[in-house]
């Protein structure tokens, strides 16, 4: 459910921007009938936040260990 949240939370928020994102919206798209992962729209975008963070330190690491200087996978 959590994951499922992130998810839709994060595709939102890319497509319409996170004022124009509802928590009912991410619900909707998330497919779940009870919003019990996070309590609001701002703990969701804080954890899209750090989910990004993970992301980033991850593809770094790859980077410098492959030295091809990469970031993201094209």
């Amino acid at each position: 459910t959590r994951a499922a949240l992130l998810k839709a939370a994060r595709a939102l928020v890319t497509e319409r921007g996170y004022a124009d994102t509802s928590t009912e919206e991410i619900v909707k798209r998330a497919g779940v009938t009870r919003y019990i992962a996070n309590r609001d729209k701002s703990e969701l975008f804080l954890a899209i936040l750090e989910e990004l963070k993970q992301e980033l330190i991850q593809n770094i690491a790859k980077a410098m260990q492959s030295g091809s200087g990469e970031l993201w996978d094209k």
